[in-house]
């Protein structure tokens, strides 16, 4: 109101259309200078949220809670100290990620980073979040993965059991089709112990290894054929009488001696069975 009883006078000697062009400049002048006010906030922090493949990883000199740097898609980021960073199936500080790394990789580098030396086999993704406090981007979050959308299914057409390999999506019985599978188990719980880089191993605590009812699964130690497994039996997975072929639903009997099949162990998978 204050603005209008001040232009009144000149409404009459402008004309209504002049005097509208000339609030409606000093409004735009205001908006322009609330604009700039909010300018010197980016110094507070703003968020940030990137994915790529992970180009190189610095780690500082300490203990195992030490900090460092990662580069994806050209930003320099600062992982601070006592960061716990995701793996897809297990959780480790950023100094263990270098620790762990496989030879000729660890100590000193990670051996995922594309400016590793020797250049690994593949590019592995980073997925870091966190905020740009000033010119700075400061990790809270990161999760490392070969892929992390790149997945398959298909049925399980051959279990090698001397090398503890399935082959999925190939000729039924043909153990020369099919992609190749092993499960990453360092302890040996749900398959045959065997890992090729630690980091990426199965959490055996929480299976990630399990049918889609989340009941454990695993790949048998020993060939049924020859030698029943104790720690994933076959009678885990009881047959049909009528058909020959595993039940896919029964409820599991109260435990007590010699009686099978039995919830304290996983259930085998079978040539036949549709993984993801």
């Amino acid at each position: 109101m204050t603005l209008l009883i001040h232009l009144y006078p000149a409404v009459r000697a402008l004309g209504l259309r002049q005097v509208l062009r000339m609030f409606l400049l000093v409004l735009a002048m205001l908006g322009t200078g609330l604009a700039q006010a909010q300018l010197p906030l980016q110094s507070v922090g703003s968020p940030f949220d990137m994915v790529g493949f992970l180009q190189s990883a610095t780690l500082d000199p300490g203990d195992s809670l030490s900090g460092g740097t990662l580069k994806v898609n050209g930003h320099t980021v600062i992982v601070p100290r006592n960061t716990i960073m995701q793996m897809p199936a297990f959780a480790l500080t950023w100094q263990q990620l270098f620790t762990m790394a496989p030879a000729p990789y660890g100590p000193f580098q990670t051996g995922l980073a594309m400016m590793d030396t020797p250049t690994p086999l593949t590019n592995y993704e980073v997925h870091v979040q966190g905020n740009r406090i000033g010119d700075r981007y400061i990790a809270g979050l990161i999760f490392i993965s070969q892929h992390s959308l790149q997945s398959g299914q298909g049925f399980i057409n051959f279990m090698d059991y001397a090398n503890g390999e399935l082959r999925v999506g190939g000729v039924m019985g043909d153990p020369t089709t099919g992609t190749r599978l092993k499960i990453n188990d360092p302890s040996g719980r749900f398959a045959p112990a065997y890992t090729l880089d630690p980091r990426f191993t199965i959490d055996s605590e929480n299976p990630t290894i399990r049918s889609e009812t989340g009941y454990p699964m695993g790949f048998p130690h020993f060939d049924p054929a020859i030698q029943d497994d104790p720690l994933i039996p076959q009678t885990n997975r009881p047959l049909n009488p009528a058909t020959g072929f595993p039940q896919t639903i029964f409820t599991m009997p109260p435990r007590g001696p010699g009686v099978t099949p039995t919830a304290c162990f996983a259930a085998p998978f079978m040539v036949g069975d549709y993984i993801s």
